[in-house]
């Protein structure tokens, strides 16, 4: 299977992933509430397909358990909200918790 990196690119986007151009490649990560996680992935600025290999190591940077979930989630079975719940359930990412008025935890 082959994707195109522009379509692979714009899901990101639509999806709560914010865009870092970097001298080689250009980097794609996850924002949770406002604030960068560390999940992430990137493409050389010449990439223009993902091939079996390529989507392979996008779907474990992403923290798929397998490569169908990436193209699930590329081809909008996976909308976001389903997405970050995976990512929270996994505990690749978690909410800052933040419950008084004042901006300081709660004791």
């Amino acid at each position: 299977m082959i994707k195109k990196v522009r379509e692979i690119t714009k899901v990101l986007l639509e999806k709560g992933f914010r865009e870092e151009t970097g001298k080689h490649h250009i980097y794609y990560w996850f924002f949770l509430d406002g604030k960068k996680t560390s999940v992430n992935t990137y493409f050389s600025h010449s990439a223009s397909e993902a091939n079996d290999f390529l989507l392979s190591q996008i779907s474990k940077q992403l923290k798929f358990q397998k490569k169908d979930h990436l193209l699930r989630f590329i081809d909008c079975y996976i909308d976001e909200p389903a997405y970050t719940k995976m990512l929270l359930d996994g505990k690749y990412v978690r909410r800052e918790e933040n419950n008084s008025p004042n901006g300081k935890p709660s004791q």
